[in-house]
């Protein structure tokens, strides 16, 4: 299990918080509680295995990952169990993908430089925006959102390759929607820092500002993506307001392209995520085992405090 141990109490915290009433005595006692913790904590450090890559030395923990996803999915029986997921799909995955944005939009002021740095060039936001794309990158994944995907579609903590591979063009729909949003909310918080400060600036600071090569590593990220047409409306909405000073409407002339690109990525959502067929998937995706008498799971109600 790479679950640290907080990542552990944290889980079963979250499973005990959603039976309100119960008593840590009761539940003690409760062999459904009990497997859903087991069954929590299962899911969790598959997720977790999932989403970070473990070869790193820092696997980004500090960066609230899997706290953000815990916080996100809530309970696992709300979603592999849940028939309403499977009725209601995209609305779902809308929900997850935007609270799992909320969660670290806080994490993009860290990469909007002061203003006094900002005028000096370029060079310092190009930096910054490179710096975004390099923690984007080491924190996120398609292939952690396919398998997440193909956990919940699949009703299995292991699913196939084939699985992942079926789930991995509703992942790349989902990863597109995140990045943009964290994107396009750095280009605002950059531009809203900038914006006054260039405009009453010398002349010369003005003309070493040039936006092309300050964004460059985002531009190369959204075209990477297939989002150029994204790419060209965001820049060039930067640049009219940057010259004509019309500061105050920079965030929803921006936040209306974004819309209009996460719109774009949720057409078609819904064969995506039913491009494959429900093959494999097993009529008691969890079952029951002797679990209980195993060494991790009294380590497990241990943690729990439950023997």
């Amino acid at each position: 299990m790479i679950l640290t141990r907080e990542e552990q109490k944290s889980v079963l915290r979250m499973v005990m918080e959603s039976h309100q009433g119960i008593t840590l005595s009761e539940a003690k006692s409760n062999q459904d509680i009990r497997e859903e913790m087991r069954l929590n904590l299962k899911f969790y450090n598959e997720v977790k295995k999932g989403f970070l890559n473990e070869t790193k030395s820092n696997i980004l923990e500090a960066e609230g990952v899997l706290a953000s996803i815990t916080a996100v999915l809530g309970s696992i029986k709300d979603y592999l169990t849940s028939l309403k997921l499977g009725k209601n799909v995209i609305e779902w995955v809308k929900n997850f993908v935007n609270k799992f944005v909320e969660k670290f939009k806080n994490v993009v002021t860290n990469y909007v430089p002061g203003g006094e740095t900002i005028l000096k060039g370029a060079k310092y936001v190009s930096d910054a925006s490179a710096k975004l794309i390099k923690w984007l990158y080491d924190t996120l994944s398609e292939k952690g959102l396919a398998k997440l995907f193909a956990m919940i579609r699949y009703r299995t903590f292991s699913p196939t390759e084939e699985q992942k591979e079926c789930m991995l063009l509703a992942a790349q729909k989902a990863y597109k929607w995140i990045i943009i949003t964290l994107i396009v909310a750095f280009i605002i918080k950059v531009l809203i820092s900038v914006g006054p400060l260039l405009l009453g600036a010398k002349a010369t600071l003005q003309a070493g500002f040039p936006l092309s090569v300050a964004f460059a590593p985002l531009k190369t990220k959204l075209v990477n993506l297939g989002l150029k047409g994204l790419t060209d409306k965001l820049y060039s909405t930067a640049s009219t307001i940057m010259k004509v000073g019309q500061a105050k409407k920079l965030e929803k002339e921006i936040e209306a392209e974004e819309a209009t690109a996460k719109a774009g990525e949720l057409d078609n959502f819904n064969e995506a995520w039913n491009s494959c067929p429900l093959s494999g998937q097993t009529d008691t995706p969890f079952g029951k085992d002797d679990y209980y008498n195993t060494e991790e799971s009294l380590r497990m109600q241990k943690l729990a405090g439950i023997v």
